[in-house]
């Protein structure tokens, strides 16, 4: 079955979602317009919205923005807000990743373990 897929971003939510993080109006603007243009990336590939991208759609757009100039720490930020407020947690731990390093997993582990057990 093809995911139906969604014309326009949920600006409206998602804007709702970021002023709950108490981030400013400029701040809240610019995270809109990098979800957008995920959002936009993510229809060119046939996918229906961010609840059908995978992490290899995100690999592609990360090259892609590094080819652009545009692969900075915001961006990346502003793509992991849009994840949470998407519930793609694939995506989420992913874009965690690429701005914590390639050790958070295993630090959440040591983290877990001390504080729960094995």
């Amino acid at each position: 079955m093809v995911a139906r897929v969604r014309e326009r971003l949920d600006e409206q939510g998602f804007r709702e979602f970021c002023s709950k993080l108490g981030l400013s109006e400029e701040t809240i603007r610019v995270q809109i317009e990098m979800a957008r243009k995920f959002h936009d990336f993510l229809r060119k590939r046939g996918k229906g919205d961010l609840s059908c991208a995978t992490t290899d759609d995100l690999q592609c757009f990360v090259v892609q923005s590094i080819k652009n100039g545009t692969n900075t720490w915001d961006n990346l930020l502003a793509l992991l807000r849009y994840t949470r407020f998407g519930r793609n947690r694939d995506m989420e731990v992913a874009l965690l990743e690429l701005l914590d390093g390639s050790d958070v997993l295993e630090n959440l582990s040591e983290t877990l373990r001390q504080t729960v057990g094995e």
